[in-house]
């Protein structure tokens, strides 16, 4: 029912809880009304069902005439049910007038349709002058029992007594019926004061409100508690319990023994903790295997208190059970996570350490030593001395510093944010040197924020380093021009697009990509790059860019997604194509030049009759084909058009004269690309647009065309075909590169990935495989072992057998490989044929143990390449 109070309109007692029991004490009508009608008034505005049962004296009309006055919309409450007067005959009647239960339960039944109808609750107000033959004693019991019946139900009562007839009636008398009331009113010096009952009901409000509060703890806490005797039955529980113990209601277990529901071998346990409730110095919690009602096990932490009367009599005890199966499962898998913790730290190639804020080192993996070749003592005393190159140690300390200076801005949350990444040159104990990627951070203190601890992981790149080198040297002699661009910024750029631009590197790296681009082009090549990138465009893409010096130029491009430094970034590859659109313009220019020269159009029109019979030609055929008109009307089918053109329009000719009428819709304007011979011998390619010239019935007559010499946009196309095949053998130069940047790293199987690519392609001709299969397995085979890059170079290259950490570690390549290439694009699955190739056919490769057909065609042959290239080199393992 909740607690909230509901405005009574009456001055002296304020606002009231459901479940309030007022009395008014009145000499006159007019009393009487000032306090019932303000207080029924606050009922209807509250969407409350008001209800008033009248005295004799007052009248039915007389108290409907008074509400009216302080309620000008009367009328409407009566309409719509929410108000109701009604003489005492009606109601003293019901059960008898000394019942209290009567009353409340007909109260109860007009509360309920109120309810029904959409009302908060029901307030009423009923005069008392029927009393007047009673016991007042008697009186006054039956409001005590009116007051404790009400009190659970959204309802307020005023029950109204006309002092006129209460001085008969001793002071004692009224006295016991003002304290079965919670409020009792009357009028002194023309003033309401409230008498008596104040007290009383400001500890039943806060009582209620503890009960209010002790009921919600008791239905939300996710702990289960059940109430049992001292036998030990249980008489009540919350829900929480009734689910912990895999029931659905509660009676399923009210009476049940608890012992019932505990484990056998944790009786005596659960015993001598229900014992220890009577003794203060041994309370607490125990942990034990409690039983669901079906018998499942499980894990709980067990507490338990006493409950007595009123006279201190154990009457039975309180037992809370929270279930530890979640706690449990988090504490395993803490230790398991802590378990690969320790392993991880124990057998990674990267150095994890710690350093405190005077920059010495509080801890160091064990992998230090395979990367400097020191032990964890020796490391923790040389890491910053001698492990550090001067120039790393200068810029390390540097970096540092520049970080601790921002406490002097007063943000010390900035440290939070501070991750320094820096490559730098370290020293072996053997003297050697190798670059490393170190990533570090700032650990604060929770008090201050204050920065006190620089936690930090050093990562071997040295392979990295050559492998960049290596394509650095590659992409300065590529004619193609080469950058790489991450975040909208260029962060590499090779000799060539320097040149291509005017701009020197220093000035392109780190600004903007799109800068260079026409602003009219680029929204544009953002779509094509993005539409390459997602793998929804093949082709290069052409765009203007401006130069340093003004010029504005014509580049094709294409670009791909790789890993840049250990984060994606997009690699471009472009070429200048300026020459070639001018020469197309110039071409465009010089045909528009033509034109106007010409006597007459430099296009063929033509037309013929439905047996292909010329019956016009327009006289530019001599400029065309080096015929006369009449000499090309005689030879125009058959000695004109090359065999297969004449093949193709035929068959469309065909299919239009067939009768049906869309395909004479679509031969109205088709273009087909033909081949025609001039009278010299030679041939020229042309466009022909043919469409059917129909009667007044629609029925097709003749065919009209056009025909346009289309020869040096043909050869402009295979020149287009030959920048493209030109940007192909780049990328396949980067793809040799990247090849021999994995073998560099295993002397022993340096010219592997070539082998396998020879033998591989040689089985799949053998098999009669297309071109284009042969090319996949090609490039594949190239890139075959790609991901042995983050395979360390110290288990390529062990001597004797490996064991299974490390040869885990070699199985990740596959995987490692395919992650590298999936987001490069090929016109052939290349990161799947890598990802499948150590797969065998009875699945028990890796490293999806795939089987049979599962397996790429190409990736079979590939397996089957790679093991006998293996089985017939050496080997250190």
């Amino acid at each position: 029912m909740g607690s909230k109070n509901r405005k009574t309109g009456i001055e002296c007692i304020g606002d009231v809880p459901w479940g309030t029991h007022i009395c008014q004490f009145y000499r006159s009508k007019e009393d009487l009304a000032e306090i019932v009608v303000p207080y029924l008034k606050a009922g209807l505005e509250n969407n409350e069902f008001c209800l008033w049962i009248t005295s004799e004296s007052t009248g039915e009309r007389e108290a409907q005439k008074a509400l009216r006055k302080a309620v000008p919309g009367l009328d409407r409450f009566v309409r719509l049910g929410q108000v109701e007067i009604a003489p005492q005959a009606e109601w003293s009647g019901k059960g008898g007038p000394l019942s209290p239960q009567a009353v409340v339960d007909a109260w109860v039944d007009r509360l309920a349709q109120a309810l029904a109808k959409g009302y908060d609750g029901m307030r009423l107000a009923a005069d008392k002058v029927w009393l007047e033959k009673a016991d007042w004693r008697a009186v006054a019991f039956f409001e005590e029992q009116l007051d404790a019946s009400m009190r659970k139900y959204p309802m307020i009562a005023i029950c109204t007594f006309s002092l006129d007839r209460c001085d008969k009636y001793k002071a004692s008398d009224i006295v016991e019926v003002i304290k079965a009331h919670q409020f009792s009113i009357s009028k002194k010096d023309d003033r309401w004061e409230s008498v008596g009952g104040v007290e009383r009901d400001q500890d039943r409000r806060e009582l209620w409100d503890v009960e209010e509060r002790l009921r919600a703890l008791f239905d939300s806490t996710t702990d289960g508690v059940v109430f049992v005797d001292v036998e030990g039955n249980i008489t009540g529980l919350n829900r929480s319990a009734v689910t912990l113990y895999g029931c659905e209601d509660e009676e399923e277990l009210v009476g049940q023994n608890l012992f019932d529901l505990v484990a056998r071998e944790d009786h005596a346990k659960v015993t001598d903790r229900i014992r220890g409730t009577f003794e203060v110095e041994r309370s607490g919690s125990i942990e034990c295997t409690l039983l669901t009602r079906s018998g499942k096990r499980f894990s709980a932490e067990m507490t338990a208190s006493l409950l007595c009367d009123r006279s201190a009599k154990p009457t039975g005890f309180a037992v809370v059970a929270k279930d530890l199966t979640d706690r449990r499962r988090t504490e395993e898998a803490l230790q398991e996570v802590d378990r690969h913790y320790h392993l991880l730290a124990e057998n990674m190639t990267d150095v994890v350490w710690t350093m405190d804020m005077d920059l010495q080192p509080t801890y160091l993996s064990p992998s230090v030593t395979r990367l400097l070749g020191y032990d964890v003592d020796e490391a923790m005393t040389r890491m910053i001395t001698e492990a550090l190159t001067p120039a790393s140690r200068e810029m390390a300390m540097t970096a540092i510093a520049r970080v601790l200076s921002t406490e002097n801005s007063g943000r010390k949350d900035l440290f939070k944010s501070q991750n320094l990444e820096l490559e730098m040159e370290m020293r072996r104990k053997d003297g050697s040197t190798l670059w490393t990627n170190t990533s570090m951070s700032f650990e604060c203190d929770p008090d201050d924020g204050r920065p006190a601890e620089i936690k930090g992981i050093v990562r071997d790149i040295t392979e990295r380093k050559r492998a960049e080198e290596l394509f650095m040297i590659l992409s300065s002699n590529s004619p193609v021009g080469i950058y790489i661009v991450r975040g909208g910024k260029f962060q590499f750029v090779n000799p060539r697009v320097p040149k291509f631009t005017g701009y020197a590197e220093d000035e392109l790296v780190g600004t903007d990509c799109l800068r260079l681009v026409v602003p009219e082009d680029r929204e544009a090549v953002r779509e094509n790059a993005v539409k390459m990138l997602r793998n929804e465009r093949f082709s290069p893409y052409e765009y203007r860019y401006v130069t340093k010096d003004g010029k504005t130029r014509w580049a094709m491009e294409k670009v791909a997604s790789v890993q840049y430094r250990g984060e994606t970034a997009i690699l471009g590859n472009f070429m200048d194509v300026t020459e070639r659109k001018q020469a197309d313009e110039a071409l465009r220019e010089s045909e528009k030049r033509y034109r106007l020269l010409a006597e007459n159009v430099k296009d063929v029109i033509w037309t013929m009759d439905l047996n292909l019979k010329p019956t016009y030609l327009s006289p530019s055929i001599m400029r065309l084909l080096g015929y006369s008109v009449e000499e090309a009307m005689e030879h125009m089918m058959d000695g004109i058009l090359a065999p297969r053109s004449r093949e193709v329009v035929m068959k469309a000719i065909a299919r239009a004269l067939a009768g049906e009428e869309k395909e004479l819709t679509r031969l109205r304007n088709l273009g087909l690309e033909m081949e025609m011979r001039r009278k010299d011998g030679s041939t020229v390619w042309t466009d022909t647009t043919m469409s059917f010239i129909c009667d007044s019935h629609g029925q097709p007559v003749e065919i009209m065309g056009v025909v346009r010499d289309i020869t040096e946009r043909k050869h402009a196309d295979e020149r287009l075909q030959q920048s493209f095949r030109k940007l192909e053998r780049a990328m396949e130069s980067t793809i040799r590169a990247i090849t021999l940047t994995v073998e560099t790293r295993d002397r022993y199987t340096a010219g592997h990935q070539r082998r396998v690519t020879e033998l591989a392609c040689a089985i799949a001709k053998e098999m009669g495989l297309t071109n284009d299969q042969v090319d996949a397995i090609r490039v594949s085979g190239l890139l075959h072992d790609i991901g042995k890059v983050y395979v360390p170079t110290e288990i390529l290259s062990k001597p004797g057998q490996l064991n299974d950490v490390e040869f885990a570690m070699i199985k990740t390549h596959p995987q490692v490989g395919y992650d590298i290439l999936k987001t490069i694009e090929f016109p052939w699955p290349v990161a799947n044929i890598v990802l499948q190739h150590h797969e065998r056919l009875d699945g028990s490769g890796y490293r999806s143990g795939l089987q049979g057909e599962e397996i790429l065609l190409e990736a079979r042959i590939l397996s089957v390449a790679d093991v006998v290239e293996a089985m017939s080199s050496h080997r250190p393992y």
